[in-house]
């Protein structure tokens, strides 16, 4: 089984991360970053801790304060490259710690969410545990693990999970408490078929933050699903990163 790495495309001076999504790699943003590398940004895709393996019990095992800890490092590996303007971006669980990074990390420009659980008063109650359940499901068989270690696997793997959702909500709850202190461009994408969790989430963040007093950014796509890079609507999703980039107030204006 081929494991997708990380990417760093290297260009011009303005610098964009890209986090990806619960049970997703980097491949998840990877045709957005070709697509801002060939306009000329860098762009750097990570894979978080206990991603991007062929392991199961990572994922729920990993704090979710090490996946902010891996958006930390790879900001600062961009800069220690010497990419002083950055903004980043993340899908899904990756919206949550862009947004975290974005709320701690002042010299930030702006960025954004897509399909964003911050909303969500609990993502046990949206379709994510019977998602992450048959994603562990079908990697065990193609693992060739018996029906009976199978069944075993997702008993003992359930509570772990629960535990595990139960502290991303934690950490989505204290970033919508702090929401309030943004002062950057935030641009929020979300699709209205969303299969995982609430299509309206987004719609709901937007008017979160308006109420707020913040201006934000939003983009709906009605016919996309949740991975938004991926999916149908990646290109229209990525020409709005694209406007919403051009419009930050980077020190290059070329």
């Amino acid at each position: 089984m081929k494991l997708p790495g990380p990417f760093y495309f290297k260009a011009g001076p303005r610098a964009v991360l890209l986090l990806h999504a619960y049970t997703g790699t980097a491949n998840d943003q990877r045709m957005l970053g070709r697509r801002l590398n060939r306009e000329n940004y860098t762009v750097m895709g990570p894979n978080f801790t206990g991603h991007a393996t062929t392991e199961v019990l990572p994922l729920v095992e990993t704090p979710a304060s090490q996946w902010v800890e891996d958006g930390r490092q790879a900001l600062a590996q961009l800069r220690a490259d010497g990419y002083e303007e950055i903004a980043v971006f993340g899908l899904s669980l990756g919206s949550s710690i862009a947004s975290r990074l974005l709320l701690d990390d002042y010299e930030l420009l702006g960025g954004g969410v897509f399909s964003s659980p911050l909303i969500l008063d609990s993502i046990s109650k949206s379709q994510v545990p019977q998602a992450f359940m048959t994603y562990a499901k079908k990697l065990w068989k193609q693992l060739g693990y018996s029906q009976e270690e199978i069944g075993a696997g997702l008993q003992a793997l359930r509570p772990k999970l629960d535990q595990r959702l139960a502290d991303i909500d934690q950490m989505n709850a204290q970033i919508c408490q702090d929401l309030g202190t943004l002062n950057k461009p935030f641009f929020i994408a979300q699709g209205e078929q969303d299969e995982l969790i609430d299509g309206t989430a987004g719609s709901q963040l937007k008017t979160y933050m308006e109420d707020l007093g913040k201006t934000v950014d939003f983009v709906s796509y009605p016919d996309a699903g949740h991975v938004l890079t991926v999916g149908s609507n990646h290109k229209h999703l990525e020409d709005d990163v694209l406007d919403f980039l051009e419009g930050l107030d980077w020190k290059d204006k070329s």
